[in-house]
């Protein structure tokens, strides 16, 4: 895998910098880096070809999807946190100078009662997820969630139905999302 993804890095690099024309913060090595991490986490997902070229053009689209939906992402995330930044305010706003009206740039990153509620978050989930009576539950939720597996992929390792383990699947996840409001 490595050297497969070594050999593709300047075809990666020119899919990513269309991502990045208009974007002089956008790194390309970081949503190379990204994708590349994505493909062998998710390698298994792939469904190759009996033909070696079909089967090279086919991982170069499956790479692109990738890098495609990373992509998406990054700008989501950069859109909402835009969006969510709200006004910059003045630290000195009880004197009338003309330097109590300069804006004062805000602290980034997570502020320690946001870590810490995150951590807690993050303990109820887990908490909650422990006390699924069914083990397979349990499996089917760590395995979306944690492994990145996918319903259809999990359903035919699982013997079970696809529809019926994606039904089953949102019922746990209403569940779990009704155990974790009641909570707080």
């Amino acid at each position: 895998m490595d050297r497969l993804l070594s050999e593709l890095r300047p075809w990666l690099e020119g899919v990513s910098a269309r991502y990045y024309r208009h974007d002089p913060d956008g790194s390309c090595s970081d949503l190379v880096q990204e994708a590349s991490l994505t493909a062998w986490l998710k390698l298994a997902q792939f469904r190759g070809h009996e033909d070696g070229e079909q089967e090279i053009k086919m991982f170069r689209g499956w790479l692109e999807q990738i890098m495609h939906r990373l992509a998406q992402n990054q700008a989501r995330r950069a859109h909402t946190q835009r969006r969510h930044a709200g006004p910059f305010l003045a630290l000195d706003a009880g004197r009338s100078s003309s330097s109590a009206e300069a804006v004062q740039p805000r602290a980034t990153g997570p502020t320690a009662s946001s870590a810490a509620a995150g951590a807690e978050a993050a303990c109820d989930v887990r908490a909650a997820i422990a006390d699924l009576s069914d083990a397979t539950d349990r499996l089917i939720i760590h395995e979306c969630f944690f492994a990145g597996r996918s319903l259809r992929d999990l359903a035919d390792d699982l013997g079970i139905d696809r529809e019926t383990l994606r039904r089953r699947f949102h019922a746990l996840l209403d569940g779990l999302r009704e155990k974790l409001l009641g909570h707080r």
